[in-house]
């Protein structure tokens, strides 16, 4: 009896965490990047390590499996099509919940390739997350039967990409073969200009949809378009639009009557890369009950950037809680540089003035800057963009409101193209951001 007692084994502190536990710790070690997908989902593992973790010991190979294939990937056509099956095993892909799709334009698809692409998706019967990358311009027909095949046996997925090369996503094909019921996000990019008379939404798809966040990226397609388009959803709770080249026809005002629609459950609004035509011209969401962030570009605002109590009252939704600035300048309105100075200065403070008056629940005003690193550059003397910012900062803390503004990651200020030696410019050539008290 003895000896068997002296052979009994304790287990390692570690060894005995519950899996619950120790996947926490896993799926923290592997983390890819600490930002996410623009759809929500973590960004990718790190697969190396995850790789490196399987072969560690048993329960550390049960535990990363999952893990190792939670994000697949596979360009079409594959250097996999001369082979009979692709690498990884059917019966790994159970645990994709990312799957992307790379359609490249550049080459000619065989149906080879599809069947391959086909056969490959087959196995990925639990995914979350669909990106279909390129195709559907030069690829039409083939792609939607692509996306058609997928769809038949993947009954899980809640987030949808697709994205066009070159503006060959017509609204009319994602309404024909889109028909997801436990869809929740839908990206789209591309949207180009359909040429039909055909009505893009027909009266019997009307509030059918069960996806409740719109993202569109690059438009090119009519205003009647959106209108129709944008009455499939059931409820909409967030929308997201931005595009760098926008036509003619469209600008802040349009948006008001394709929002209207959804007023009632409106969460989120973010808008970007907008000019308006005419200051007067600017979006209400004074009616919109559930609205709590509010995205705008201050292109809506240029040139002459005046306050308008008028103005301001229409942003401000019973429920407000933060107003995001964007000082984002990519195309042709661009002036090639972030102007902040008094103007905006003032004008920041007069707004944070009129929020502190309001009866919603407003918190935080949020000014981003997204420009190019070239493109951040002060004169020697000048006043840098950041003391302003410190100063609005000031103001509207003593007003109860929050102030963030975030520079572009790894962004350094030149003084005629020395280094700035201080302290905020330091952290943000490290890739800081100013956002903290030093």
């Amino acid at each position: 009896m003895a000896e068997a007692t002296d052979k009994i084994t304790h287990k390692a502190p570690f060894d005995m965490l519950p899996d619950e536990l120790v996947l926490i710790i896993i799926e923290f070690s592997i983390s890819g990047a600490s930002y996410t997908d623009p759809c929500g989902c973590p960004h990718s593992p790190h697969w190396t390590l995850c790789k490196a973790l399987s072969l560690t010991c048993r329960r550390f190979n049960r535990l990363t499996t999952p893990l190792l294939y939670s994000s697949l990937y596979l360009a079409v056509p594959s250097k996999a099509a001369t082979k009979p099956l692709y690498p990884v095993k059917r019966s790994l892909r159970q645990y994709c919940r990312k799957l992307t799709f790379d359609i490249l334009n550049f080459s000619e698809q065989t149906e080879a390739h599809w069947q391959i692409a086909k056969d490959f998706a087959a196995g990925c019967t639990e995914v979350r997350c669909l990106s279909i990358r390129g195709g559907i311009d030069k690829h039409n027909v083939e792609t939607w039967r692509f996306v058609d095949s997928m769809l038949a046996h993947m009954h899980t997925i809640e987030h949808l990409s697709l994205s066009a090369g070159t503006w060959g996503l017509w609204l009319p094909q994602v309404l024909e073969h889109i028909d997801i019921p436990t869809l929740r996000c839908l990206y789209l990019n591309n949207i180009g200009k359909v040429q039909t008379t055909k009505n893009v939404i027909r009266s019997g798809k009307n509030r059918t949809a069960s996806f409740t966040t719109l993202h569109v990226s690059e438009y090119e397609d009519s205003v009647a378009a959106m209108d129709h388009f944008i009455r499939w959803p059931r409820q909409l709770r967030h929308f997201h639009f931005g595009a760098r080249n926008l036509p003619d026809y469209l600008d802040l005002s349009t948006f008001a009557p394709w929002l209207s629609v959804h007023k009632d459950t409106l969460e989120t609004i973010d808008l970007d890369f907008l000019p308006s035509t005419d200051e007067r011209k600017l979006i209400d969401v004074s009616d919109f009950p559930q609205l709590k962030s509010l995205k705008l570009p201050i292109l809506s605002f240029r040139p002459t950037l005046e306050f308008s109590l008028a103005q301001v009252d229409c942003l401000f939704s019973p429920r407000l809680e933060v107003v995001t600035w964007s000082f984002d300048y990519y195309d042709e309105h661009s002036d090639g540089q972030i102007a902040f100075g008094d103007k905006e200065e003032q004008w920041l403070r007069q707004f944070a003035k009129v929020a502190a008056s309001k009866p919603s629940p407003f918190k935080k005003i949020v000014v981003m800057f997204k420009t190019m690193v070239e493109d951040i550059r002060i004169g020697r003397g000048t006043v840098s963009r950041w003391d302003y910012l410190d100063r609005v900062k000031e103001y509207s803390r003593q007003l109860n409101i929050e102030l963030e503004y975030y520079p572009p990651r790894g962004a350094v200020e030149h003084l005629h193209g020395d280094w700035c030696p201080c302290l905020r410019c330091r952290m943000l050539s490290e890739g800081g951001y100013a956002n903290d008290e030093q």
